[in-house]
């Protein structure tokens, strides 16, 4: 069996869970950002990713293995095994029924959705939403109008690595009323960088952090104009940081928004568009103007 990374050991230790759950969430994560990837036509450490698939599968008993390639394939996000928000699925929305939802709790064997079949799991704890909603089934109005705000502009980043920016981004989504718990969210999304980074070679990096319930997709922005070093391989190539926040049941919704942002800002003219600007205003209406006739 292919050996997995120290990154990808390390996540699966800090999770207290039942141990195939755990391996169901990471190896759904790791099926995850290669769609991303795909998406971005970023083929960078595609044979470790497989590798690290093949073998987190490797670890799940075969019954189980099967139920989850299976429903994976058969849902139009891919997303198989989903969080329990609020007493329900976030999957599909169904409240649970109560003996369910503590049968899940205790997470001593593997329990579904009865609606939309998913694997259920209770997260250890998860930030949330703060007050101002943004549904999924309207991001694509009006360019990134639905999916963010002026107050989640940064034109300066302060910080000149990839820790330091997710957290100067989760910090200002948090100060800007959008979630509580900002530090959590931070932690979800260096998680994911373990993985694999965010960043690709023409200067955007593009973290995110899902399972974030309660709020609709949430994009905060961040500019630096000198570059910062996002991941090692790029030096400090990397001028633009598109924050995203996943809600579980916009996860399809997350890959289109994602295919849209590349298109724009792959364009060098694009990039320097929103480069050039000093203050928060002058990045949100330029933002705006670039996605205005691709987010439709």
């Amino acid at each position: 069996m292919q050996e997995l990374s120290a990154h990808v050991r390390g996540f699966i230790s800090k999770n207290p869970m039942h141990p195939v759950i755990s391996n169901l969430i990471q190896l759904q994560e790791l099926i995850l950002i290669k769609k991303r990837k795909e998406v971005l036509k970023d083929l960078n450490s595609q044979k470790q990713l497989d590798a690290n698939i093949n073998a987190m599968l490797s670890r799940i008993p075969s019954d189980i293995r099967v139920l989850f390639e299976n429903g994976s394939k058969s849902k139009r996000d891919n997303v198989m095994i989903v969080p329990v928000s609020n007493g329900a699925c976030s999957g599909c929305g169904v409240s649970l029924p109560v003996g369910l939802d503590q049968s899940v709790k205790a997470a001593k064997i593997i329990q579904s959705c009865p609606n939309c079949f998913r694997i259920l799991f209770y997260p250890e704890s998860s930030p949330h939403y703060a007050g101002k909603v943004r549904p999924p089934s309207q991001i694509f109005i009006k360019g990134v109008s639905i999916l963010s705000s002026e107050s989640l502009m940064i034109p300066k980043l302060k910080s000149e690595h990839m820790n330091g920016v997710i957290h100067e981004l989760t910090d200002k989504m948090e100060s800007e009323g959008f979630v509580v718990r900002a530090r959590k969210l931070a932690e979800i999304a260096l998680q994911r960088e373990a993985l694999s980074t965010t960043a690709i070679d023409c200067g955007l990096a593009f973290p995110f952090a899902r399972s974030v319930e309660g709020i609709g997709m949430t994009l905060a922005l961040g500019i630096a104009k000198d570059g910062i070093e996002f991941d090692v391989n790029y030096g400090k190539s990397t001028r633009i940081v598109f924050f995203v926040i996943v809600p579980t049941a916009a996860s399809a919704f997350y890959l289109k928004v994602l295919e849209g942002l590349n298109d724009i800002f792959v364009k060098i003219e694009a990039r320097e568009a929103i480069i050039g600007n000093e203050k928060p205003k002058e990045v949100w209406d330029t933002l705006v103007k670039l996605t205005s006739k691709q987010f439709l």
